[in-house]
């Protein structure tokens, strides 16, 4: 079988010349959590394109509720952007709450439908077998990795690396980190050795940018889940989860737009430009069972309430100087608060100015 060396580095590495190392493919670590960016990332890409080798790049996950995965997926891409096309993206598994795969699934799902390119996940053995990963191994390869001993391994010596064991869920590994002592011309410490399961094809097969299908919004599935065209129960879940939506997040908009609506609630979106205007305002107002002429009532009100504008008295004021101040007259002043007595405002008081 034809099979590709390689290396993994990061910042950790820096200095390290790639085009004077032996290697068919170099893994570079891109980012880690949201907001941290490896500072040897891009030379190390650059490097590794120009000596025509083989790119991967990975970014270290943080998952938690402080990063949801999409935000740290988001971070990621605007890394790996410049790369669509030229590498395979990773994600790195190893950090704290490894048993998350729902957030792991969720970061691989939003880099493919962002980049059309399908990510790789990275992690130990001993997690592979731990959780249930058959969701992910269903789409994404696996860079696993697993050491037998910490003998220095030379030149991609694998006389002493031992042998793959069998993982649940996937049917085959794609690429394995086999040593973290490995040894090469061109670097004086040690350096974690890869094996990559194919040719140079089968690599680039992977890296290929795939067209994608427009990606409709969740405000545009939810309408059509309320028109009836993703089924019901189960199988919309299930149909939704195939085409990369989350039902939870589908189904929060559903009920938001079927809940029954007041007049008051309606009254804002209108004034918010939601229903449009004129006779489309009223056709869809009352296509939703609303009562138009209520609503239009209420809309009225609340835009002749937000023209209005009002002055709280503080010491020292006169009816006089409020109205110089604000452009009006003392008269308007009192037809506007029904005020019996000009000479006489309190302190505190709120009056209408205009």
């Amino acid at each position: 079988m034809t099979v590709l060396d390689g290396i993994d580095v990061s910042n950790y590495q820096r200095g390290l010349s790639i085009s004077r190392i032996v290697a068919d493919f170099v893994i570079v670590k891109a980012s880690e959590g949201i907001g941290y960016e490896d500072p040897s990332c891009h030379v190390f890409a650059k490097e590794t394109l120009d000596s025509h080798k083989k790119l991967g790049l990975y970014h270290f996950a943080r998952p938690g509720k402080e990063n949801p995965a999409k935000e740290e997926a988001r971070w990621f891409l605007r890394i790996f952007r410049p790369y669509i096309g030229k590498a395979i993206p990773v994600l790195d598994w190893e950090a704290q709450e490894i048993s998350n795969v729902s957030w792991a699934k969720e970061w691989l799902d939003e880099v493919y439908h962002q980049s059309g390119v399908r990510p790789w996940i990275y992690m130990s053995e001993s997690v592979v077998n731990a959780y249930d990963w058959s969701d992910v191994a269903k789409e994404y390869c696996l860079w696993m990795a697993l050491y037998h001993n910490n003998t220095p391994a030379y030149h991609y010596d694998m006389r002493h690396a031992g042998t793959l064991v069998h993982v649940r869920h996937w049917s085959r590994i794609t690429c394995w980190q086999w040593t973290s002592h490995g040894r090469l011309d061109g670097w004086q410490g040690n350096l974690d050795i890869d094996r990559f399961y194919g040719d140079t094809a089968a690599w680039e097969a992977l890296e290929k940018n795939e067209t994608l299908p427009v990606r409709k919004s969740d405000e545009t599935i939810a309408d059509e889940v309320i028109a009836g065209k993703w089924g019901s129960g189960a199988e919309r879940d299930h149909r939704l989860r195939e085409a990369g939506y989350d039902p939870n997040v589908i189904d929060a908009i559903v009920r938001e737009k079927t809940r029954r609506k007041s007049v008051d609630e309606l009254a804002d979106e209108v004034i918010e430009g939601k229903w449009g205007s004129g006779i489309e305002r009223k056709q869809r107002l009352e296509a939703a069972g609303y009562d138009y002429t209520a609503v239009q009532q209420r809309v009225d009100e609340k835009l002749a309430t937000m023209s209005k504008q009002y002055y709280t008295v503080r010491s020292g004021d006169t009816l006089t100087a409020i109205a110089r101040r604000f452009g009006t007259s003392v008269a308007e002043l009192v037809r506007f608060n029904h005020i019996p007595d000009p000479d006489h405002i309190t302190i505190g008081e709120r009056l209408r100015v205009h």
